[in-house]
């Protein structure tokens, strides 16, 4: 099989997943074309729409906001806005066809990362197909999320390293690192070891690592800088509003065996063993992009396990598990790297290039073969999130923008679809998209577990409308002030909820502030 072959089976084949995906109805609905799985999505389109109509990322118009991780990320929801008002289709449906263009980009770019790797097609056949197969990676592709931009960027960047092409890589990682901001963490890798397996030269040495640093330190920067205009700190609203730094409830090392759980360790682990004992046979070791391959993806996990709280179970669902996403299809290069060399030695034994060939593709085939038997559960998943969040977000958006003044003010918990739907001035009481909350969690806990302080932030905000998830506002509604001072007026629901593993999300009701 030549490349070109190799390389057009892949993409027809991620589109064809692509198609299934989108084509199911698990809930009786269409919402896996229509829909969006997380609301998260929805809130790159609020920022997205203000890039696309007023050249400002807002989040209510006039409002600017460092609520969005993946700075990015909303210039490709300002695409997808631009693309739905001159095309028709809805801005939903934009949105996951330019996430997957992304998906397709990250399979292109993991099989000529191979390519350079190791040479051969077995190989890089191989970290393609794991890439395309991967259950966690055809929702990515499809959630409306950066998951894959950030792995396309990350794999490309790290192609143009192996390359020697400093410049080149240096701009690819650094805007890996915008999209998805836990990625420094791997271009630290590659620049660790560019430093390390560079040839020497001097000046040229550090002229080349440079090129390869600078384009991640002025981009951070200059996030950075639009952070500190917005909000007086350096760091995006999310940053302050979900860091967490060894909990007691579930420190690090729980947070590790989460996200373990998930992977295939015994695939990634004989793969890193076959890669270092090929390698050597071979004498093939020695790169800056080896090592940024073998080190790069779990320091990232380590990373992860340290800075973000994953709750029990988490690994089995998409809105914790697309933060390491963007590491796996790098795991998986070893993979491919072990069946190309493995199949190379064994050619040049008593069976020839036959044997070798067939040893190869019988690794593969021993690897590959559980992830397909994951997709249909995957499928009917991602189908299902889809119809939550409609159910749920989106549907109090247009309630919301049928039955409140223009001029209303809406107090939330969940910022996206009720705002992109929504129309009003939107206050996030979480603190993602309205910085004040962020930095005093004291008054975020009170407002939320307290009728009274959750009444006087709204009379503050000026806001008469409240909706929220009441389950995880119990405290402060379901009590005596709470009746007095909250009028409930709508609900909305979804039975088979999927999203999180919590039924604290599946209802949301919108109240009116008792003057």
């Amino acid at each position: 099989m030549t490349h070109a072959a190799a390389l057009a089976s892949l993409v027809a084949l991620q589109a064809c997943l692509a198609a299934w995906f989108l084509s199911a109805r698990a809930p009786g609905t269409d919402a896996a074309w229509s829909g969006l799985p997380l609301d998260d999505a929805w809130i790159h389109l609020v920022y997205g729409r203000s890039l696309a109509h007023h050249g400002l990322p807002y989040y209510n118009v006039g409002q600017l906001e460092a609520g969005f991780t993946s700075p990015l990320w909303a210039v490709v929801a300002a695409a997808a806005v631009l693309v739905s008002d001159f095309s028709g289709l809805s801005v939903a449906v934009a949105l996951k066809l330019l996430c997957l263009l992304s998906g397709i980009a990250l399979t292109l770019g993991i099989y000529e990362l191979t390519r350079t790797l190791v040479g051969g097609v077995l190989g890089p056949l191989v970290a393609g197909l794991l890439t395309v197969l991967t259950p966690g990676l055809v929702f990515a592709q499809l959630s409306g999320m950066e998951v894959s931009l950030a792995a396309a960027l990350s794999a490309w960047g790290l192609h143009a390293l192996r390359l020697d092409r400093h410049r080149a890589a240096g701009l690819l990682l650094g805007l890996s690192v915008i999209t998805r901001p836990e990625l420094v963490l791997l271009v630290g890798c590659a620049i660790a070891a560019a430093a390390l397996f560079s040839q020497p030269g001097g000046a040229r040495r550090l002229v080349r690592l440079a090129w390869l640093a600078g384009p991640t330190v002025v981009l951070l920067a200059l996030w950075a800088a639009y952070c500190m205009a917005v909000s007086g700190h350096p760091l995006p609203n999310t940053f302050y509003a979900k860091f967490s730094l060894m909990q007691q409830d579930h420190g690090p090392v729980d947070r590790l065996r989460e996200m373990f759980a998930w992977l295939p360790m015994p695939l990634l682990v004989l793969a890193a063993a076959l890669w270092i004992a090929a390698a050597a046979l071979a004498q093939r070791w020695g790169s800056d992009a080896t090592a940024a391959v073998l080190a790069g993806p779990w320091v990232l996990v380590a990373g992860l396990a340290l800075t973000r709280d994953f709750p029990p179970a988490s690994a089995s669902y998409f809105y914790w598990l697309r933060y390491m996403l963007p590491g796996v299809p790098l795991m998986y290069v070893p993979v491919a790297v072990a069946c190309e060399l493995l199949s190379r030695q064994l050619a040049f034994g008593r069976g020839g290039r036959p044997a070798g060939v067939l040893a190869g593709v019988a690794l593969a085939v021993g690897l590959l073969w559980r992830l397909p038997l994951d997709l249909p559960a995957a499928r009917d998943t991602y189908a299902w999130n889809c119809q939550n969040i409609d159910e749920v977000q989106v549907a109090v958006g247009r309630w919301i923008a049928e039955n409140t003044p223009a001029d209303a003010a809406v107090v939330v918990n969940d910022a996206g679809a009720i705002c992109y739907f929504g129309g009003r001035r939107t206050i996030d009481l979480i603190g993602l998209n309205y910085h004040p909350l962020a930095f005093d969690k004291p008054r975020l806990i009170r407002t939320v577990g307290s009728a009274s302080e959750l009444r006087a932030f709204m009379q503050e905000q000026r806001a008469d409308y409240l909706a929220v998830f009441p389950k995880v506002f119990v405290e402060a509604l379901d009590s005596p002030e709470g009746r007095r001072f909250f009028i409930p007026l709508h609900m909305a629901q979804s039975a088979h909820y999927t999203v999180a593993p919590t039924d604290a999300q599946d209802v949301k009701v919108v109240m009116q502030r008792v003057r």
